[in-house]
């Protein structure tokens, strides 16, 4: 879901754009939120916030395939590992399909995944 700025719609309805193409040859469908409505856009918007601060602001990325193996695994956590408050704080795997939460400490959360000796030895002790 994007909203109809320039980078995600064609510039003529016969062409379209490097996005929609990118999408077209993924398979997947492309949904743009109504004009005049920047609302609709929340979840986007909030998606971009959570992926800017989780893993962007987080770590140095050094190439392409290095930032797909780091939106990888933040998806993993977000959907298997992360509780939701806007969904009664089950993970979005556990609302989706009844996956359940297993997890009880820190081993999944990618951000603490070069502390995580240190804080074992921290428990330890």
């Amino acid at each position: 879901m994007t909203d109809n700025g320039t980078p995600f719609v064609a510039v003529v309805r016969s062409m379209l754009s490097r996005f929609q193409r990118s999408l077209a040859d993924l398979s997947i469908r492309h949904i743009r939120t109504q004009i005049d409505t920047p609302w609709t856009n929340g979840k986007v918007e909030a998606f971009w916030a959570t992926l800017q601060a989780e893993v962007l602001d987080r770590q140095q990325l050094a190439d392409l395939a290095a930032a797909e193996a780091a939106v990888s695994a933040c998806a993993g956590y977000y959907n298997y590992h992360r509780r939701h408050g806007e969904l009664d704080w089950q993970t979005p795997a556990e609302r989706f399909d009844g996956t359940p939460f297993t997890d009880r400490d820190f081993r999944s959360v990618p951000a603490l995944a070069d502390v995580a000796d240190l804080l074992d030895a921290m428990l330890a002790a």
